[in-house]
């Protein structure tokens, strides 16, 4: 991962083994995914008709505007990113890596929580009356989990991070790209914020925020949300420039974030009344799943040590932000 921490250019002269078949395999890939989260959208519009309320379950107006946009978004993403990996740019090897960086945190750190959650579910199911199923139900979950958040995003980080590929791709495509000025850790944070952006702006089509113990609905949800939106976009621009003020308005960010999340679960809110606010069924399942999980000290043990190694992140992180001279 060092090799791609500085926008220096090593000479394409130097020997390499070359990857382009790799570059087309993996980019081909790419655009199955995109095709996947378009298949998943067109489900999502076809559940919406086939359903007599004209919803699918667990789903308001607002909340099927949200995935869909989502899914929408995924696909072009995807779609971007396999052209560019065809193609051997580098901004699609860097854009790729610190992807799958982030697919394989986010990914692991997602499914710690998943297997907090789901001896919960499967409790409540009345399918599942022994343990014996609750454990092969669990075991589906686990394969499932390791194929799409561990062996895929380690086989990008693998591929994409190796030294033949960047050099492949430096050789085909030999002009200054803007990822060569970014180092890779500050690049995938700038990939984190731009996501961030159109999440939290989508997320104001249906505003319900948990926030330092309260729960905020309707117009200040909205406001805070597109705020929010609007310090992402900043902070990605800054952390792409490597500005210090970027780095610090990021960690005080996170710090609010933080202490937030402590604070809401600490002072124990009705999660019953947020769960009606954000348009989920009246389902005694999931509001017992729900409001047990956030009270378990092994769910906030798990979201304290997250924090702390985001906090350790970003201190690491902290020596390619150093001011400019004068």
């Amino acid at each position: 991962m060092s090799e791609l921490l500085t926008s220096a250019v090593p000479p394409v002269s130097a020997p390499y083994k070359n990857r382009s078949g790799g570059l087309v395999a993996f980019g081909v890939l790419e655009l199955l995914f995109a095709l996947g989260c378009l298949l998943l959208l067109a489900l999502l519009v076809v559940g919406t008709r086939l359903q007599p309320t004209g919803m699918p379950p667990g789903y308001s107006p607002p909340n099927l505007t949200v995935a869909s946009l989502f899914y929408l978004f995924l696909a072009v993403a995807f779609g971007w990113l396999g052209v560019g990996s065809i193609l051997a740019r580098r901004w699609a090897c860097a854009l790729s890596l610190a992807c799958a960086w982030l697919w394989l945190v986010l990914g692991t750190v997602a499914g710690v929580f998943l297997f907090l959650a789901l001896p919960r579910i499967f409790a409540t199911l009345p399918e599942m009356p022994t343990s014996g199923a609750r454990a092969a139900a669990m075991g589906c979950v686990a394969i499932v989990w390791v194929i799409f958040f561990l062996i895929l995003p380690l086989a990008f980080v693998l591929f994409y991070g190796s030294r033949n590929v960047r050099r492949t791709c430096e050789a085909r495509d030999t002009r200054p790209r803007w990822t060569d000025r970014c180092p890779l850790p500050v690049l995938a944070l700038v990939v984190l914020s731009a996501v961030a952006v159109p999440l939290l702006a989508l997320s104001s089509l249906h505003p319900i925020i948990a926030a330092f113990g309260w729960i905020l609905t309707g117009p200040p949800a909205a406001v805070a949300f597109l705020v929010l939106a609007a310090l992402e976009a900043v902070a990605a621009w800054g952390l792409y420039r490597l500005r210090p003020a970027a780095w610090w308005g990021l960690l005080a960010l996170w710090l609010l974030g933080g202490i937030s999340s402590l604070l809401t679960f600490h002072r124990g809110i009705d999660w019953e009344k947020y769960l009606r606010a954000s348009g989920q069924p009246d389902n005694p399942m999931v509001r017992q799943m729900t409001t047990g999980l956030f009270q378990d000290p092994l769910f906030i043990g798990a979201m304290t040590l997250v924090g702390v190694a985001c906090l350790g992140y970003m201190l690491w992180i902290r020596r390619y932000f150093v001011p400019r001279p004068t």
